[in-house]
């Protein structure tokens, strides 16, 4: 249970509110009613009070259900400001909304949210060196080298980003591994998967690697924490990225129904790879899970961010392929 700071004046309201925060958390409770706590908490203990930044984190996760990428990360880096001038670093509360601060900014796909994302990873892991910020910033600098030439970033190297990204994610997955920290370790092995998969469009050996790391990780069957892949997809990436395309195809089309009525980061993910992979065999089947996917990526995500213009452009580039000539007998 998170412990609040306490004073003569505001002991028997902090102890009064705190009780119907987890009262309403261990419910479920509506949006509406952790803002009437909000305004109450605001009232009798100041907004920037751990107790009301703790009430406004959990209001601000709600109001991400129906709200735009962007608005959601507008709120979450005004209430990061206010967290990191009252709070210490070590707070819990601080540590939660900086989290969701990352992951929204993460979801916006903004040009500028790549080199942003990579930023708010590094300050983290200054103020936190023994938390997940290692792995995050990892995580980052691959979607940095992923997605850059989407977002037409210009001054960034690809290469260095990936590099740096699997020397940081190799120390944490046995950092992890020694602390025997399941949870943590699996969350730092699914991040190296992603980083060497990157790798792996000029790195046979990287493919092999993540096809080899990623089996028990997708025999588990779990969902991931926070905006990870399920395992499966990046299964059928390494599939893909070894050269088994049938197989890939197959399993992605799997993932991409059993997760389409389960919240994950990026549904359309497994869609891409059944575009590219069935490309070699059936361009028309190609162009359609091609067009099924930019349809979710916009969706999902602001249609001008660099995950609808990755499925964009693999679709013009679909579109335009010739489409081989009937064989003949």
């Amino acid at each position: 249970m998170t412990m609040y700071p306490r004073t003569g004046n505001d002991g028997d309201h902090a102890g009064r509110i705190s009780g119907r925060l987890h009262t309403l958390i261990g419910v479920g409770g509506h949006p509406d009613d952790f803002h009437a706590l909000l305004i109450e908490a605001r009232n009798k203990l100041g907004a920037d009070h751990t107790i009301s930044l703790d009430i406004e984190y959990r209001w601000e996760e709600l109001r991400d259900e129906d709200r735009s990428a962007l608005d959601s990360t507008f709120a979450w880096n005004e209430l990061r400001d206010r967290a990191d001038r009252t709070e210490p670093p070590e707070s819990r509360v601080a540590q939660r909304i900086r989290e969701r601060c990352l992951r929204q900014t993460r979801r916006c796909g903004r040009p500028d949210d790549l080199d942003r994302t990579v930023d708010l990873c590094r300050e983290e892991a200054k103020r936190w060196p023994d938390g997940p910020a290692a792995a995050d910033l990892a995580w980052a600098l691959r979607d940095r080298a992923w997605f850059g030439g989407y977002a037409d970033l210009t001054d960034h190297d690809p290469q260095a980003d990936l590099d740096e990204a699997l020397d940081l994610i190799d120390a944490e997955v046995e950092l992890r591994r020694s602390r025997f920290d399941q949870v943590s370790t699996m969350t730092a092995e699914l991040i190296r998967v992603e980083v060497l998969l990157a790798r792996a469009t000029t790195d046979l050996a990287a493919a092999q690697e993540a096809l080899k790391s990623i089996v028990p990780l997708a025999d588990a069957d779990v969902l991931p924490f926070d905006n990870l892949p399920p395992a499966r997809v990046l299964h059928a990436e390494a599939l893909a990225a070894t050269g088994s395309h049938e197989d890939a195809a197959g399993l992605a089309r799997r993932v991409y129904a059993m997760y389409g009525n389960v919240h994950v980061f990026d549904p359309a993910r497994p869609m891409l790879t059944v575009a590219q992979c069935v490309s070699r065999w059936s361009p028309e089947e190609a162009v359609r899970a091609a067009q099924a996917a930019y349809g979710q990526r916009c969706q999902t995500f602001r249609p001008d961010s660099h995950y609808a213009l990755e499925a964009q452009s693999l679709l013009t580039t679909l579109r335009a392929k010739p489409v081989p000539a009937p064989r003949t007998g």
